[in-house]
């Protein structure tokens, strides 16, 4: 699968403690063009004999895709705990001294607000760049294992889907939903697993 690619122009939206949380993740990805079709999991296709006492961390030894995932989950915690500071200076300042915003179609720094509001907007806004180019490198990452596929694929159903890019857009125009792109993803990961090139 060709890599996918993030683009900083059209990043999420300013949140505030009034905002839903999914709101924070309405906007696309690029990516170069997947393969036509993608890689789609046959019925009959033939799985690898899973390795006797096999753990999870040692695949995670050998498996990149649990550090990507490690990565994600950490711009997670950083992006909230960012928003955090955020709504609370929000609550705390008064509306003259935190006119700052950084939103998708508008970034706007205003030199006579609260510098520690002007610093948590851009905090809060480098943490969601952060956590798009690490939801992007989980499609740029390729599971090397079974647990691994099993890993993202968990991964990505358990977290909360404003967390993640929400499209993926190909030099040819067309749309992918980031998650369909990430199961076409793993299904190319699995059918290597499965299917090994000769040596």
């Amino acid at each position: 699968m060709d890599q996918a690619k993030s683009v900083h122009s059209t990043p999420p939206t300013n949140t505030s403690a009034t905002e839903p949380k999914s709101s924070r993740r309405g906007f696309l990805v690029q990516a170069a063009g997947v393969a036509a079709g993608g890689a789609a999991l046959g019925a009959g296709l033939p799985l690898p004999a899973p390795a006797a006492q096999t753990t999870q961390s040692s695949d995670a030894e050998v498996d990149p895709i649990f550090a990507a995932i490690e990565s994600h989950r950490a711009a997670i915690a950083a992006h909230d705990q960012a928003v955090g500071i955020e709504n609370s200076l929000e609550e705390s300042l008064p509306d003259e001294q935190r006119q700052s915003r950084m939103k998708v179609w508008e970034k706007t720094i205003v030199e006579t607000d609260d510098p520690s509001w002007i610093a948590a907007v851009q905090t809060r806004w480098e943490a969601s760049e952060s956590m798009d180019d690490l939801a992007i490198d989980l499609l740029n990452t390729e599971p090397t294992t079974v647990a691994g596929i099993e890993a993202l694929l968990r991964y990505f159903a358990d977290q909360e889907e404003g967390l993640f890019p929400e499209e993926v857009n190909h030099d040819d125009g067309s749309e992918d939903a980031f998650g369909a792109y990430l199961v076409r993803h793993a299904a190319d990961a699995l059918r290597k697993i499965a299917r090994p090139s000769p040596v």
